[in-house]
């Protein structure tokens, strides 16, 4: 998943693969606590609360009503085939 701004000038990119699809929420909750401390530390304020309701606020509005299109693109790496035991020799 690659997620960027307006510009496209931030870009994340995830590889890793869950196996349970609800650990999608812990990753978004974590990544929400995380840009809420650094404005804190930006701002030199110390309750990340505030900021962090307004991100949850935010994300909730944008959840019901999406403020652009969501394009999916699947990228897959290539599967590369097994290593054979013994380095190969004959």
């Amino acid at each position: 998943m690659k997620l960027g701004d307006e510009k496209g000038e931030l870009v994340a990119v995830f590889k890793t693969h869950y196996p349970k699809v609800g650990a999608w929420g812990i990753v978004l909750a974590d990544i929400a606590h995380h840009v809420a401390e650094a404005y804190c530390q930006r701002d030199g304020t110390f309750d990340p609360r505030p900021i962090l309701r307004e991100i949850i606020e935010i994300m909730n509005r944008e959840l019901k009503q999406p403020t652009s299109e969501r394009m999916c693109v699947a990228v897959r790496e290539p599967v590369r085939p097994a290593r054979r035991a013994g380095g190969g020799g004959r």
